[in-house]
């Protein structure tokens, strides 16, 4: 069983961006009963902050190979660097499905780079955008 993040196991997507990033779960042969698989989500990140919290479950049904764990980053209006969550495969649901070395995927959470303040009553945007790949 592994887990891939688009990009070798590793992904980015821009805070508030219309796109969602997909981790995959496979599985090595088809089960005939749903496969629940546990994952833990760390990082720098902060869950329902940065992120639309996950689940910590994502189930493979019968007969097919691969489930998705959806990510969708949050807009905020902070000036960060770059975040990370990090997605690793802790359990299964069934013994004959092992969690194989490649239990891990990071999906990087970039600044969207627009920041607001308020000085003599004007606002003032600016767009910065930043990519730190990190393997």
């Amino acid at each position: 069983m592994t887990i891939t993040a688009p990009g070798k196991g590793s992904a980015s997507t821009t805070e508030g961006s219309e796109s969602i990033v997909l981790v995959a779960v496979r599985v090595d042969s088809v089960s005939a009963v749903p496969l629940d698989i546990t994952y833990a989500v760390t990082g720098s990140a902060t869950a329902d902050r940065d992120y639309q919290g996950l689940p910590g479950v994502v189930t493979i049904m019968p007969g097919q190979r691969f489930a998705m764990i959806p990510l969708h980053a949050y807009v905020d209006s902070l000036s960060e660097s770059t975040e990370t969550v990090v997605v690793q495969l802790t359990s299964t649901s069934s013994a004959t499905f092992v969690i194989g070395a490649a239990n891990t995927a990071t999906i990087q959470i970039l600044n969207n780079g627009s920041t607001t303040s308020v000085a003599d009553g004007k606002t003032m945007t600016g767009w910065d955008l930043q990519t730190v790949r990190v393997n």
